[in-house]
């Protein structure tokens, strides 16, 4: 059992503020795409 959910900060539960917006409807590897079906690139939660 890892505290978290995960090894790796970045993608811990802790790391996603409780009121952030939810517009990212789905993702696929780097991308994701918000709920009008815009594609966008995400480099923020990428491990580093």
């Amino acid at each position: 059992m890892i505290p978290g959910g995960c090894h790796t900060l970045a993608k811990g539960d802790d790391q996603f503020p409780v009121l952030a917006p939810g517009f990212i409807e789905r993702g696929l590897g780097s991308h994701v795409w918000d709920v009008d079906g815009n594609e966008y690139i995400e480099y923020g939660m990428g491990c580093r």
